[in-house]
């Protein structure tokens, strides 16, 4: 965590010396954001997770086509979940209907540096690029309605152990991509994705499954002074 408090304090406080200008901004957005962890049990499907994602940046220009942009966010990654399965019942079928929704909720620290390639035309930028990033979990939580033989449903939440030997690493690392436009009077549009490189399961018990990897598209409003 220090040394992620210090690269954030010199990205955020200092100036690249090969920097030509240097803008700061906000930004904000909706997040659609799911997992890779390999194929799904039978009965069940995965769905998006909606979430937010709220921060600032940091635009610097190197010359007038590329710029480097550090970003800090809050962001609400993890997916949702559908079970529609049979469980064993009473006499006289042996069985009964399960309906599961469920709903994972990781809250993390991030920082993305992206190299964006500017092209102005006239009075708007357009920009792409992309870069690494690596984020910071803060807390892990698990909620979901459990539905037997059409009953009322039974909701369950866990909080998941973070860190050391819990079940979710701390630190996940990946890599992003950004396309968007910014108007000359500071308003300025993007997309993103961002696809993670680590498995963050860190204890996985008795029950070993494939890396589970972050996958996130955001969408985001910002402001550049």
């Amino acid at each position: 965590m220090r040394k992620l408090i210090l690269i954030i304090a010199l990205l955020f406080t200092g100036k690249l010396l090969l920097a030509q200008s240097v803008r700061f901004g906000i930004k904000g957005g909706f997040n659609e954001a799911f997992i890779d962890g390999g194929p799904l049990p039978d009965g069940t499907v995965g769905i998006f997770r909606p979430g937010f994602h709220v921060g600032i940046f940091k635009d610097y220009a190197l010359t007038n086509k590329w710029s480097i942009q550090p970003a800090l966010l809050y962001i609400i990654k993890g997916y949702k979940v559908t079970t529609d399965t049979q469980i064993p019942g009473p006499p006289p079928s042996g069985v009964q209907p399960l309906h599961e929704d469920g709903k994972q909720t990781y809250q993390y620290l991030e920082l993305p540096i992206n190299i964006l390639y500017n092209i102005k035309i006239k009075n708007t930028k357009i920009f792409v690029g992309g870069g690494p990033y690596m984020g910071y979990l803060f807390t892990a939580v698990g909620q979901r309605n459990t539905s037997v033989n059409n009953g009322a449903p039974v909701f369950t939440e866990i909080k998941r152990e973070v860190g050391g030997s819990g079940t979710f690493k701390r630190i996940d690392l990946g890599v992003g991509m950004l396309i968007g436009v910014a108007i000359k009077n500071g308003l300025l549009l993007s997309y993103g994705f961002s696809n993670g490189f680590t498995n963050i399961i860190a204890n996985q018990g008795t029950n070993p499954t494939p890396m589970t990897k972050n996958r996130v598209m955001t969408f985001s409003l910002g402001y550049a002074f």
